[in-house]
C-alpha cells in the first residue's frame, strides 16, 4: 500500500457475497492516506456514508474489496504548475464519469421503481448518461428553439426527471407528432443543430394572385392578417397552402396546392339544376338540405363546399327569376 502515497486517481469498494452488488466509488489525490481515513471510520463505525457503514458491520473487512479504477497523472501538481483546487476539480470530472456509469446500471435495475430512482441519484450525475448500455429505451437530444445542440440523455424517463418535462410529451416530440417540448426541441438523432422551431409570428409570408404571381411580401402572417383579415389553414387531405380571399399565402419553400376544384359540364349543370329545383319545395329545412347535399354531392363526384356554392347559386336566380316575373320593367 505504501507504492499508493505518490499517487492520485478513482477507487472502488465493494463487499463479496453482497446480494444487491452495491459498490462505493470515490476520488482522492492521496490514494493511501485515503484507504487509511475509510479503514479508520469503518472499524470505529463512524463513517460518514450509513449505507457503507451498515454492509461493513454485516459483512466485515475479511469481505472488503478494494480496487484502483484509474490512476490519474498528478505530475503538475507535484511541480505546483497547477493548484490543488484545480487538480481536485479535474479528478472530481474523472470520477464523476465512473458515478454515471454506475448509476445508469443501477436505474436499468430498478427501472420500474421510480422512487427510488429519484431518492438515490443526483440529477446532475443522470444529466451526464451517455452510455451505450444493453436497454430498450432511446436515447434523446435536447435542443434550443434555434436549433441549438444543449444536452443529451440515456431515456426519456431520465429527460424527465432532469428537466421536469414529461416523458411522454419528449417522444412525441421525438416522432415529430409536437413541434416542441417544455420550451426545447427534441430529437432521437444527435447532431450540432437541427432546423429551428418554426412560428408564423418570426417569418415573413408572401402573397400571390390566382394566376400564381407574386404580389408582395408580408413581415408576418400577423401584417397580413390586419388587412385581409385571413386565417393560415391546411386542407385535411392535401396537408397544402389553401386560396383565401381570393390569394395563395405561402410561407419560405412551400409549394402551390396541387389539386384543382372540379368545374361541372354544360351538362352536369344543367342536370345539377334540375335536381335542385325539384326538391327546393323540400329543402326549407336545414337537416333535410344537409342530408340532400351529401347525397348529391357524391352524385357529381363534388365537394361539400361546391355543392354548396352550386346550390345557393340555382336558389339566388331563381329568386331574382321570380321578383323580376312580379314586377316587370315598364315597356316604352
Amino acid at each position: 500500500m505504501k507504492t499508493l502515497i505518490k499517487y492520485s486517481g478513482i477507487y472502488q469498494y465493494s463487499f463479496r457475497n453482497s446480494l444487491d452488488n452495491k459498490k462505493y466509488i470515490g476520488s482522492s489525490i492521496n490514494l493511501y492516506k485515503r484507504h487509511n481515513d475509510h479503514l479508520y471510520s469503518l472499524r470505529a463505525g463512524t463513517h460518514s456514508n450509513k449505507h457503507f457503514q451498515n454492509a461493513f458491520n454485516i459483512y466485515g473487512l475479511e469481505n472488503l474489496e478494494y480496487n484502483i479504477l484509474e490512476y490519474i497523472d498528478n505530475n503538475q501538481l507535484i511541480k505546483k504548475e497547477i493548484t490543488s483546487l484545480q487538480f481536485r476539480k479535474k479528478v472530481f470530472d474523472i470520477e464523476q464519469i465512473y458515478l454515471d456509469k454506475y448509476f445508469a446500471q443501477e436505474y436499468i435495475k430498478n427501472i420500474k421503481d421510480k422512487r427510488f430512482f429519484k431518492l438515490l441519484y443526483n440529477k446532475s450525475v443522470i444529466a451526464n448518461c451517455n452510455y451505450e448500455l444493453n436497454i430498450k429505451a432511446k436515447e434523446v437530444h435536447m435542443y434550443s428553439k434555434e436549433g441549438l445542440y444543449l444536452d443529451s440523455f440515456l431515456n426519456s424517463h431520465i429527460a424527465e426527471i432532469c428537466t421536469s418535462i414529461d416523458s411522454a410529451i419528449i417522444r412525441r416530440c421525438c416522432h415529430k407528432e409536437y413541434s416542441s417540448g417544455g420550451g426545447f426541441l427534441w430529437s432521437f438523432k444527435k447532431l450540432s443543430n437541427i432546423p429551428p422551431y418554426f412560428t408564423s409570428r418570426n417569418f415573413p409570408i408572401y402573397q400571390y394572385d390566382s394566376n400564381k404571381v407574386l404580389i408582395k411580401k408580408w413581415n408576418s402572417l400577423k401584417d397580413a392578417k390586419i388587412v385581409f383579415k385571413i386565417r393560415k389553414r391546411r386542407s385535411k387531405k392535401s396537408r397544402q397552402p389553401v386560396l383565401q380571399k381570393g390569394f395563395y399565402w405561402l410561407y419560405e419553400g412551400e409549394s402551390f396546392p396541387e389539386y384543382k376544384r372540379r368545374i361541372l359540364t354544360k351538362i352536369e349543370r344543367k342536370l345539377f339544376k334540375e335536381d335542385i329545383l325539384n326538391n327546393i319545395s323540400i329543402l326549407s329545412n336545414y337537416g333535410t338540405l344537409t342530408k340532400f347535399i351529401k347525397r348529391i354531392s357524391v352524385k357529381y363526384n363534388l365537394t361539400i363546399s361546391s355543392t354548396y356554392n352550386y346550390y345557393y347559386k340555382i336558389k339566388k336566380e331563381r329568386y331574382e327569376r321570380e321578383k323580376n316575373d312580379k314586377n316587370p320593367e315598364e315597356g316604352s
